[in-house]
């Protein structure tokens, strides 16, 4: 027959469930220690397991509640940091992380499906030099906009010598002199970041 607990036992039991074996609790208790496992399981004790005390990872109730900071907080950072990482952040477990992160719909692609970062920085050089292709004077298109374009033609060229530094004036120059240009100033800044990172 199941034990009837009472709401002292059970806060004996969350207050040394951590510090108590199992098999000490259901000494005192007198029940087995299978009945001490369903019962924390009830009330959503988890123990650490060894491995995990050395992480340091505290363990949180099954269903916890996420705030909407601790929402923006994983679409902001969930492709930069794994799971384990963000579990440590919100001091619950990593599968209640991959949980949260398939109930929002935040998926990272598998690693042999994604581009590596040079091979991504390629494409969108190419799409650029394919869209923005320095244009012929017959078709009277504004020179600022041209000579944006050849210089943006340059920076991409400078890039991909691996000479950043010279890359990312080259690309600071299209900010400055043709502010005006909004879509191009954007993909200059962008990889002015690529070329900080690479530095």
């Amino acid at each position: 027959m199941a034990k009837m607990w009472t709401k002292k036992e059970e806060a004996f039991l969350k207050k040394h469930y951590r510090k108590m074996s199992n098999g000490e609790l259901a000494e005192k208790f007198s029940v087995s220690p299978e009945s001490i496992r369903k019962k924390e399981k009830r009330l959503g004790l988890v123990r650490e397991h060894p491995r995990r005390k050395k992480e340091k990872e505290v363990a949180r109730p099954a269903f916890r509640k996420w705030t909407k900071k601790e929402e923006l907080y994983l679409r902001k950072y969930y492709l930069k940091e794994t799971n384990a990482q963000l579990a440590k952040k919100f001091k619950t477990t990593s599968k209640a992380v991959e949980k949260k992160l398939w109930r929002m719909g935040l998926k990272r692609k598998s690693k042999s499906s994604r581009l590596s970062e040079e091979e991504r920085r390629k494409k969108i050089g190419d799409f650029l030099r394919e869209k923005y292709q320095p244009l012929t004077v017959e078709k009277k298109v504004d020179t600022s906009r041209s000579r944006a374009i050849a210089q943006f033609d340059l920076a991409i060229k400078l890039y991909y010598a691996k000479k950043y530094k010279q890359a990312e004036k080259a690309f600071k120059k299209i900010g400055k002199e043709f502010s005006n240009l909004e879509d191009l100033v954007y993909k200059a800044k962008q990889y002015i970041k690529f070329c900080l990172e690479k530095r």
